[in-house]
């Protein structure tokens, strides 16, 4: 029995997954079944939690498939990977302490400035 774990939705393009080795002496693999970009597995596609790198933001579905030496069984799991907003603070500007500016920032969605 496999079990690739539960699905998740990222903005960023890694996804850390979550898939249980049940049998005692089996292995598993993970491999990417569909999606718009190509996918790395870190350290490598036999670690149920192995890290998955994509290219591309999208829908992914990835297979867990665990082997015992006899017989095999596989587990689908959905990833979706978004792209971070676009977003600019504007140019960088130098005043006097005693000075006001007017902030140029634009970007999607919605933002707010905060003071580092």
């Amino acid at each position: 029995m496999a079990n690739a774990g539960i699905d998740g939705s990222v903005c960023n393009l890694e996804f850390v997954l979550n898939a249980t080795l049940w049998s005692g002496t089996g292995t598993g693999t993970w491999t990417k079944l569909s999606g718009p970009g190509s996918a790395i597995f870190s350290p490598d596609a036999s670690q149920p939690g192995a890290k998955v790198s994509v290219n591309q933001a999208g829908t992914y579905d990835f297979t867990w498939t665990e082997f015992n030496g006899t017989c095999q069984a596989s587990d689908i799991v959905r990833v979706i990977f978004r792209s971070l907003p676009a977003v600019s603070a504007g140019k960088d500007t130098t005043i006097c302490i005693s000075d006001n500016i007017q902030l140029q920032g634009v970007g999607t969605g919605s933002f707010s400035w905060n003071r580092l």
